[in-house]
């Protein structure tokens, strides 16, 4: 039988794990679980709604995720979000696909017609 295990609104398809701790993204912020999913929390200070995955860097306490604004950072497990860059839309596209590269610091931006974007976060 399914069990409540929390009050949230997920808006990815999937979650993330990450050693032993579950991700999620929802629409309070970053839906953590350190249990196996029997329970869920937010992860430390709520942001806005996301959209597709968090990214992890060097850890679990480095993560970018993407809202439908712009790209966060945080280092210190979402204590705080920085602003790395706004998602830039072509156009009225509305499809968008980020992804980010944690070695070089690099952001992306996919459309369903076929456009990728680069930007470099500066250093």
């Amino acid at each position: 039988t399914y069990a409540k295990v929390g009050e949230f609104t997920p808006v990815a398809e999937t979650t993330a794990r990450y050693g032993d701790n579950l991700y999620w993204l929802a629409g309070e912020g970053v839906m953590v679980s350190t249990d196996d999913g029997r329970s869920w929390s937010i992860m430390g200070e709520p942001i806005d709604v996301l959209i597709g995955d968090p990214f992890f860097g060097q850890n679990e306490n480095t993560m970018v995720v993407v809202t439908d604004a712009a790209f966060y950072k945080t280092t210190n497990a979402g204590e705080d979000w920085k602003k790395l860059a706004d998602v830039w839309r072509p156009d009225s596209r509305s499809n968008v696909k980020p992804a980010w590269d944690p070695v070089s610091d690099t952001l992306y931006l996919g459309y369903l017609v076929g456009d990728v974007y680069r930007y470099r976060v500066a250093q």
